[in-house]
């Protein structure tokens, strides 16, 4: 074989390796859908079940059920996601358990993904559509983005976001916006340090109890 021939033989290998082993869209969550799977086996959730979707704040939220007792809530976010991955999975996050309600967390991770607002609002939209399509009547509560230390940064795009949200959420049936932004903010606009762990990112129990204050007006 003639050297020149070399390059061309690499390249084609190389690209034949990564078809082999580049994982199919969406495999990333595969090991978290494989553990609701597992849940869904070992303790069947219940009928027409409040259902929690979203990313990592949901998945976290391990006092769900002490948080809303005599309620049927179970817990099914998957962390790191963006609504663009609820929407890839909504037939298995929600058509699956015919819920009697939806709460919902996405857009931090949208944002924070550098995603326009524009663009994530679009995305909750077809998230709503979706939902309308196939439970006419079931009530949806969008908890707003949160404020954090660590995606200060994006402070002005989370306002602006949540803003949009709201006005969108008015021309929608029994659809509501969960506000929590306001509710994590000092006196001079900042996120409040003691609602946050190390990571400054995701809560503590102090930030867990102001979403739940707020998701049960929402839920009553």
């Amino acid at each position: 074989m003639k050297l020149y021939y070399l390059p061309l033989v690499c390249l084609a290998f190389g690209l034949t390796l990564s078809a082999q082993t580049e994982k199919p869209k969406g495999a990333k969550w595969d090991a978290a859908m494989a553990e609701f799977d597992e849940l869904d086996k070992s303790t069947p959730p219940p009928a027409s079940p409040i259902v929690f979707v979203g990313s990592s704040s949901i998945r976290k939220w391990t006092t769900l059920a002490a948080d809303f007792p005599g309620l049927p809530v179970i817990n099914r976010g998957f962390g790191g996601s963006q609504m663009s991955d609820l929407l890839q999975y909504f037939d298995r996050l929600v058509t699956t358990y015919k819920p009697a309600q939806l709460v919902v967390y996405e857009g931090d991770n949208d944002l924070g993904a550098s995603k326009s607002p524009e663009q994530v609002l679009a995305d909750f939209k077809t998230f709503c559509a979706k939902v309308r399509a196939v439970f006419p009547d079931v009530p949806v509560h969008f908890i707003s983005t949160k404020p954090s230390p660590k995606r200060i940064a994006i402070i002005d795009k989370q306002r602006q976001f949540n803003a949009m949200l709201v006005e969108y959420l008015a021309t929608q049936q029994k659809m509501d916006f969960i506000d929590v932004f306001s509710l994590m903010l000092d006196e001079s606009g900042k996120p409040v340090q003691t609602l946050f762990v190390a990571d400054n990112l995701h809560m503590t129990p102090a930030g867990y109890a102001i979403w739940t204050a707020a998701v049960s007006k929402a839920l009553q």
